[in-house]
């Protein structure tokens, strides 16, 4: 997998085809010592949710992996949750 990322918008390349995504935060966890993006290709679920991506970066290849670890998704659940929340704090004062 290849990627491109300009202007918080990262395009991956899976397959020869280009996939155009908006980043929506990155964080480092020390727990894995790694980096992550969270992203999203703008479209919903079908329950109306936004699809939300998540992948860590590899600064040594500069290059996105997946993401295998169960626990390793629970820490990234858990920070996009409290992104989440930040935001609607935010909003709503």
């Amino acid at each position: 997998m290849e990627e491109l990322i300009n202007d918080g918008k990262i395009t991956l390349i899976e397959d020869g085809e280009e996939k155009e995504y908006t980043v929506l935060f990155t964080f480092h966890s020390d727990k894995y010592k790694k980096d992550y993006f969270v992203y999203t290709d703008d479209k919903e679920d079908e329950d109306g949710y936004l699809n939300v991506f998540a992948s860590s970066y590899n600064q040594d290849t500069g290059e996105l992996e997946a993401v295998e670890d169960e626990e390793e998704w629970t820490n990234i659940d858990q920070m996009v949750f409290r992104v989440v929340g930040e935001v609607k704090n935010k909003e709503e004062q």
